[in-house]
């Protein structure tokens, strides 16, 4: 399934939006256990957060990034373009 957001009307597919969404969900149950520090992905895989054979790319190849700020965590990737904070990146949650 494909949806069509963001004022670029970009493709995003759904399956890397869920990616980023259970990548976000695991990040703060592991802040829960770490006194709130931020995770990498492969931080996540080593303590057995995530199964490693759990995709950890969007589907167009590039790494998601996990940004922690005081009260959220954002997960993001470059999207289609390959291409940092343009309008195709995916990012949960979805910035205003």
């Amino acid at each position: 399934m494909v949806y069509r957001e963001g004022t670029r009307g970009c493709r995003f597919d759904a399956s890397s939006r869920r990616g980023a969404m259970l990548l976000r969900q695991t990040s703060f149950e592991w802040q829960k256990s770490n006194r709130g520090a931020c995770p990498t992905i492969e931080r996540l895989v080593s303590d057995h957060m995530l199964e490693s054979q759990i995709n950890t790319r969007d589907e167009w190849g590039g790494k998601f990034t996990i940004v922690c700020g005081k009260d959220d965590v954002v997960v993001r990737s470059a999207g289609p373009d390959r291409v940092p904070h343009t309008g195709d990146d995916v990012v949960v949650p979805k910035e205003p």
